[in-house]
């Protein structure tokens, strides 16, 4: 029991009672002394086991007989040099880190060895194809012309003109022509025009002369709007761009049929 009285200061404000200082109870003693603090702050003591403050007098024995060690190394680590002896506690950190090198060792290799690189890519040019055919059409008779494309390419067409005369001398009869994708052109076409033995057939993305069959585009507009969809052909017969003009007149097609096609041909690169 602490019988004497809290510490008051001694020089208190005019006209007011003293007031209680910072203190505390001296252990096994049975008075109160003043607390005293540097940088703000209580001063506090560590002490040791036996309750003595720590100092430069009575300083931390640490007892280091047992302290794990590791295996020397001379210079800096990495993954060549790095210890296989240590004194771990935690295995799976030891475990983890074995792995990390084994790692890193295999990335060394394999860049210091011959790296498989595969480069993906494609290639497009440009191709203007001049299949104008002069050969002679009998009366009676067809003539197929097949347009492909570059070899390992598949192309887009852009653009396409076809300009055929009348056979000269007819006197009765029509002449047409269907152009269309594949080797039929029964279910694949996309024009079919039809003249007179004595009219030209003309297509083009701004001109059109010829009377159009079922199913067919009917007018540079309706050409330029299919033409927009994307419509390809391919570098083999049965996926060929084709052009096929029948002679049903009474007379001997004679004239040169002009055909171009632009498209677009792209490559993949492997």
């Amino acid at each position: 029991m602490v019988n004497n009285r809290l510490l008051r200061e001694s020089n208190p404000t005019p006209g007011t009672n003293p007031g209680f200082l910072p203190q505390h109870r001296v252990e096994g003693a049975n008075h109160y002394e003043e607390t005293r603090g540097r940088n703000g702050a209580l001063k506090q003591y560590i002490v040791d086991v036996n309750g003595n403050p720590i100092s430069s007098a009575n300083p931390l024995s640490v007892n280091v007989g047992n302290f794990p060690t590791t295996q020397s190394i001379t210079g800096s680590v990495d993954v060549n040099n790095f210890p296989a002896l240590q004194q771990v506690a935690d295995t799976d950190v030891l475990a983890e880190l074995l792995l990390q090198k084994e790692e890193l060792q295999a990335i060394e290799q394999k860049l210091n060895g011959t790296l498989d690189i595969q480069v993906i890519g494609s290639k497009t040019q440009l191709a203007v194809t001049d299949a104008s055919d002069s050969s002679l059409v009998d009366a009676g008779t067809s003539n197929t012309v097949t347009i492909l494309s570059a070899s390992g390419t598949i192309a887009k067409l852009e653009w396409i003109y076809i300009h055929i005369p009348a056979p000269t001398g007819a006197t009765t009869g029509d002449h047409s022509v269907v152009v269309g994708i594949e080797d039929t052109l029964t279910r694949s076409r996309f024009i079919s025009l039809q003249a007179q033995f004595n009219k030209g057939i003309e297509i083009g993305p701004m001109n059109f002369s010829g009377n159009a069959m079922s199913h067919s585009i009917e007018s540079p507009a309706m050409l330029r709007e299919f033409l927009g969809r994307g419509v390809h052909f391919g570098d083999t017969t049965n996926k060929s761009l084709r052009v096929t003009y029948n002679n049903n007149t009474d007379v001997t097609q004679s004239n040169t049929r002009m055909i171009r096609v632009r498209s677009i041909q792209e490559a993949v690169i492997q």
